[in-house]
């Protein structure tokens, strides 16, 4: 029974954690038709902490996104919740930086 509430709450904090981060998100739209910048998922310009929320949005709650291809983050050619670790480890931990080519 421990576990399943230890799961309950990360889930439940999840779930404020995405609907807080969209309520703040403001998706523009790009400067130009086809122009974007890889893992800037919510077309801000700039690749944050947002980005990543702004994926596991559309992944987990199909939310939508202004460009598939900014949001894929590690250029797979898919969106999957692998993109928005991808983005985490790039911003936090030093990771390797998004693919530039676009």
């Amino acid at each position: 029974m421990r576990t399943f509430r230890s799961t309950a709450s990360v889930g439940a904090a999840l779930a404020g954690v995405l609907l807080v981060g969209t309520m703040v998100l403001d998706n523009h739209a790009s400067a130009q038709a086809g122009a974007f910048i890889r893992s800037d998922s919510n077309a801000s310009g700039d690749v944050d902490i947002a980005d990543p929320v702004e994926t596991l949005f559309f992944v987990f709650v199909d939310g939508d996104l202004v460009c598939r291809d900014a949001a894929d983050s590690n250029d797979d050619g898919a969106v999957s919740f692998v993109d928005a670790l991808h983005t985490l480890v790039y911003l936090f931990l030093d990771g390797a930086p998004p693919p530039t080519d676009n």
